[in-house]
């Protein structure tokens, strides 16, 4: 069938060749804009952004959990350590308990379901010259 021209999609108002001289491995690129640009993309590919269903539906052999220590203070054996600043981090199996560990504060990282990542790693890869990537 007839690929879609996602970087095109992405980068607007940019074109893709403007994306490659002004920013290609120059700069960050923050794609925003209203709910409705992406409604597609998120409804059919991401679980409507549910995380609860994105966690249960995630490649990830395991779910990375970060936690920020700011304003906390360790007490061990009679001294005290300030925390601020340092982040904790491990991985955890379960999506459940990765999901109490975000209602508690916590960052979490995991792959996109692979309907998702199929679409957007393989398109992307494909249309910004990647090839290699698109064949994983």
């Amino acid at each position: 069938g007839r690929q879609c021209d996602l970087l095109a999609q992405l980068c607007y108002p940019l074109s893709p060749e403007q994306f490659h001289q002004r920013l290609w491995q120059k700069r960050v690129l923050l794609v925003s804009g209203p709910y409705r640009r992406f409604r597609a993309l998120s409804n059919e590919r991401l679980c409507h952004l549910s995380l609860s269903r994105l966690l249960y539906k995630t490649p990830s052999e395991a779910i990375h959990v970060w936690l920020s220590s700011s304003g906390l203070k360790a007490h061990d054996a009679g001294s005290e350590t300030d925390l601020a600043g340092q982040n904790e981090s491990f991985q955890i199996g379960d999506a459940q308990a990765a999901l109490a560990c975000y209602r508690g504060g916590a960052s979490l990282y995991f792959r996109a379901p692979a309907e998702a990542a199929d679409l957007l790693v393989t398109a992307l890869s494909q249309q910004l010259g990647l090839s290699f990537g698109a064949l994983h």
